[in-house]
């Protein structure tokens, strides 16, 4: 089943910001873009989530404006693999659009889900009758995903200026049509019922503190990471206890962590993933295809102190490899260039700190809908 949705997401809004622009206002007070708030203000956040058996972690979070509105899409993905004593795995997905908009736009029509998410096209997307309604005007859908007839829900929803999207992956039927009804009355229970209140909100935004259950808006502008070009010699490195990854997959080759350690093994790979060192080609790559979330978790000693980490990766685009568009790093944002490494061509990728704690989680987001897939993490004191 799909878990980052994050492109199709991008075109359907964009398709929204669009037709909000050329049809012009649709009545009640215009609000200039710049005084709209963050749409995070009101998006949905993990303590709004049910219980799902695994912690909910955020896949992706973008942010755009455009036209006459601003746009944030937030994912959220709650997984467990299945056990070798034969425990069946799971895997949820909540998302979340919000599109706040200049004008009033709750008497546009809802628009039909997209027939194609990511690389899954002909979606069959049916009407859902629904005695609950949200905001201003509400329309509820329902598909099918794949082999095992995944369910995925659909709820979009007008509220005054703002559009609302929240999609399922993965719930039973049972508990689906309730529960997306449910996180739009948490978010709809937040937009504004005025313009007044609109401007209110814009100016209250960015002094909300993330304990009040909202997202803090103050966050710290993305961090700069740059390619290792000359490796320091000796290089510092600090030990990690263990370390905990969202499990490998195969592709053209087998890309699973086969010994739990090898990315703090010290083999390298090559920079052609056809290369065989001496184990069978690509064997020292880990790697991952829009497993989201992509999570890599290091046991620190105590009082442990970082002044970087260094991660190495590979590029190769005729093997559908790119670097992540971005890694957060204990709360750290980091911005990749695609071209940051050469194509064809394996490196390190510098992230400066300081980290500091007994855990170092290391948080990665897809380009696309490829690979990303990485030899080595150095931890340096």
């Amino acid at each position: 089943m799909p878990t980052n949705q994050h492109r199709w997401a991008v075109f359907l809004s964009l398709i929204l910001l669009g037709l909000a622009a050329a049809c012009g206002p649709a009545g009640g007070d215009l609000v200039p873009l710049a005084e709209l708030p963050d749409p995070r203000y009101y998006a949905l956040v993990p303590a709004d989530l049910p219980e799902a058996g695994a912690d909910w972690l955020v896949s992706y979070d973008n942010y755009a404006e455009q036209g006459r509105g601003k746009w944030v899409y937030v994912a959220y993905q709650a997984s467990q693999p299945p056990t070798l004593g034969g425990d069946l795995g799971f895997s949820f997905s909540i998302l979340n659009d919000i599109i706040v908009y200049e004008e009033d736009v709750s008497q546009t029509d809802l628009p039909k889900p997209p027939a194609e998410l990511g690389a899954i096209t002909g979606l069959d997307w049916q009407v859902m009758s629904s005695l609950r309604q949200v905001g201003d005007k509400t329309l509820l859908w329902r598909t099918t995903i794949g082999d095992l007839q995944t369910p995925a829900w659909w709820l979009g929803f007008y509220k005054g200026h703002a559009y609302v999207r929240i999609s399922l992956f993965g719930f039973p039927d049972a508990l689906a049509y309730s529960l997306i009804h449910d996180l739009a009355d948490v978010v709809a229970e937040r937009l504004p019922d005025s313009v007044t209140e609109l401007r209110q909100d814009a100016a209250q935004a960015a002094q909300t503190p993330s304990s009040s259950g909202y997202i803090n808006l103050a966050t710290p502008a993305p961090q700069s990471a740059e390619l290792l070009t000359a490796e320091p010699d000796p290089v510092d490195l600090a030990a990690a206890l263990s370390y905990t990854a969202t499990p490998g997959e195969t592709g053209m080759y087998v890309y699973l962590d086969e010994t739990a350690a090898q990315l703090t093994d010290g083999v390298l790979g090559g920079d052609s993933l056809l290369d065989d060192l001496g184990s069978g080609p690509a064997y020292e790559w880990v790697g991952w295809r829009q497993a989201a979330p992509l999570q890599l978790t290091f046991a620190l000693p105590p009082a442990a102190s970082l002044s970087a980490v260094h991660i190495s990766f590979n590029h190769a685009e005729r093997f559908g490899v790119y670097l992540p568009a971005q890694v957060v790093i204990n709360g750290l944002a980091y911005e990749l260039p695609a071209d940051l490494l050469p194509d064809g061509q394996r490196g390190f990728v510098v992230f400066p700190g300081p980290f500091s704690g007994e855990t170092l989680e290391i948080n990665l987001a897809y380009r696309s809908e490829g690979w990303i897939l990485i030899d080595e993490v150095r931890l340096i004191k």
